[in-house]
C-alpha cells in the first residue's frame, strides 16, 4: 500500500452479545481500502475491502509472549504499513486485557469478541486509470453513522417466519431461537438489533456488504 495512505481505526468490545465459549478470544476485522481522488473532482470511490474472523484461545491470545504477534500476523493481511500495523498492535492488545478485567465479573463466563475497523485512504492523481476506475465503480462518500431515523425504521421479523436461519454476523451467534425477532437490513441481511444498531452508530454500512443507510450529517 502506498506509504501516504491515511489511516484511521477504532475498536469495540461486542462481548456482552456474543455467544463466544469462555475459553476463546474471537478478532472481527473489517478493512476498507479508498482512493481519495482529486480528478474529476475531489471524490472517495472504494477500492479494496476484505473481512476476516479469527478465533484464538484466550489464554494464548493475552499472553505478551503471544498476543501482539496473533494481532501483528491479522494487520499484516491488509497490507497496511508496518508504522500502522506496529501502532495498532500495541493499543488492541492493551485493549484486549481491558475487555478481559471489564467481564471478569460477569454472572456467566462469556468468550471476548472485539470487532476492529480499520480504513485506509490513500491520494491517487492518474488521470486515464482514474477515468477507469470511476467508471467501474460507484461513488461513495466517507464513513459516517447511520441516520438515527434510518436506524430506527430497521425492519424488524421474528426468525419463526423465516425460510432458513443464519448468523448474526457481528456477535457469530446463530439466530436459532424462533421467538427472536431480529433486524433484517433492505440487503436482506439479518441481524440481532443490539448489535446491529451499535454497529450502525459508527458504520453506516452493512457489515456483509456494501448496502449503505442514509448517513448521519452531524
Amino acid at each position: 500500500m502506498a506509504s501516504n495512505s491515511i489511516y484511521n481505526y477504532y475498536y469495540q468490545d461486542f462481548s456482552s452479545v456474543s455467544s463466544v465459549p469462555s475459553h476463546l478470544f474471537v478478532i472481527r476485522l473489517c478493512f476498507k481500502h479508498f482512493l481519495q481522488l482529486s480528478y474529476p473532482e475531489d471524490v472517495t470511490i472504494p477500492w479494496h475491502e476484505m473481512y476476516q474472523t479469527v478465533t484464538f484461545l484466550r489464554e494464548e491470545f493475552l499472553s505478551f509472549q503471544t498476543g501482539p504477534t496473533f494481532i501483528a500476523s491479522i494487520l499484516s493481511s491488509t497490507g497496511s504499513s508496518s508504522h500502522i500495523i506496529d501502532s495498532m498492535v500495541r493499543d488492541i492488545y492493551n485493549f484486549s486485557w481491558e475487555m478481559q478485567t471489564s467481564h471478569n465479573n460477569d454472572t456467566e463466563p462469556r468468550g471476548l469478541l472485539m470487532v476492529i475497523n480499520l480504513f485506509a485512504m490513500t491520494p491517487y492523481d492518474d488521470r486515464e486509470i482514474t477515468d477507469r476506475i470511476l467508471s467501474e465503480s460507484s461513488i461513495v462518500p466517507r464513513f459516517r453513522a447511520a441516520d438515527k431515523d434510518a436506524i430506527r425504521k430497521l425492519e424488524k421479523v421474528k426468525v419463526q417466519d423465516l425460510m432458513s436461519t443464519t448468523q448474526c454476523t457481528v456477535c457469530l451467534e446463530e439466530l436459532k431461537d424462533v421467538n427472536l425477532e431480529v433486524v433484517r437490513m433492505s440487503c436482506s441481511h439479518l441481524y440481532h438489533e443490539e448489535c446491529i444498531v451499535k454497529w450502525l452508530e459508527t458504520n453506516c454500512t452493512c457489515p456483509l456488504c456494501r448496502y449503505a443507510l442514509p448517513r448521519s450529517e452531524g
